[in-house]
This record gives structure tokens, sequence and C-alpha cells, in this order.
């Protein structure tokens, strides 16, 4: 990093936060070299392709990898937590999460399969049905304890994305 660094702090076992003179920073390990290239290049794809909700990596990763203790890591852009919240508690926060996975999922579907062949397949279909299965089983549990907190009669019912 080409700025002192004032403090650095363990968010997760993997992950952690670099307050730099100007900037934060986070500073995640990857499991390879590979899984870091592949990450910072879908990253610098998304923003070229219009997709600019996501963090950016650190300008060294183009010439050098951060390696220490034998890991990789990867410096990434440290980007500030909303003020308000977000939590699907209504209708509109919903359809912001919506709109913003919709977009995510136009902006790489235009990027080159090349690219795409480079991530690793994920069963994602799979995955949801294993959490559906989990939520299924504790329905019941689940629905006294967030009635209160999560009930929204406007969404019962209907189709609101």
């Amino acid at each position: 990093m080409d700025e002192p660094i004032i403090g650095i702090k363990q968010y997760h076992k993997h992950i952690w936060l670099i307050t730099a003179a100007n900037k934060k920073w986070v500073m995640k390990e990857f499991s390879n070299v590979e899984s870091l290239a592949r990450q910072v290049e879908l990253t610098e794809a998304l923003r070229h392709n219009g997709f600019t909700n996501t963090y950016y990596f650190h300008p060294n990763h183009t010439t050098a990898n951060c390696q220490f203790d034998h890991k990789i890591w990867g410096i990434l852009e440290y980007i500030e937590p909303s003020k308000k919240k977000f939590s699907y508690a209504n209708v509109r926060e919903i359809k912001e999460a919506h709109q913003l996975l919709k977009r995510y999922h136009e902006v790489t579907e235009q990027l080159p399969m090349s690219m795409k062949t480079k991530f690793p397949f994920f069963d994602q279909i799979n995955k949801w049905k294993q959490r559906y299965k989990v939520f299924e089983r504790n329905q019941t549990y689940l629905k006294n304890i967030f009635q209160k907190i999560y009930y929204h009669p406007t969404c019962i019912g209907r189709n609101i994305l």
C-alpha cells in the first residue's frame, strides 16, 4: 500500500479491516492465487459493464499478489455500511433487492463465455432446496418468533416483485 497504515482489526477468521491514512480497506484471505485472480477479473468486468454496486480491488493487484504467512490475500475497497439498515421489512426494500439482483444477472449474462467457464460450477438450485428444507422444518418455530416483526399483510398472497 502506498499510504501509512493506522490500524488493523480482525472482523472474521479470514477478513481484516485495514485503516490507512486516507482510506479503509478489507484484507480477505483467498484459497489460492487462481481464486483471487478470478475475483479480481469478475469485479473489474462487472464495473466495466456498468455494475458499480460492488467493491474494487486495490490497484496493486494488477502487478502483484499480496502474500504472507504462506497465504494469499486480496485487498478490497471498504464500503461504508448504509446508515439505514436494509432488512426486507417492506415491499420497497424487497423490490430494491430484486432490482439489484436482476441488474447483476443482466450484466453477468453479457460476460464472455471464456470468463464464465473460469468459475467452478455451483449448484445454486440444490443449495436453495436444502435451505428450503431447513426452513420448512423450522417454519412453525420461526413463525411464532418472527410473526410480529416480519409479518406484512400487504405481501400475503401477492406477487410483490
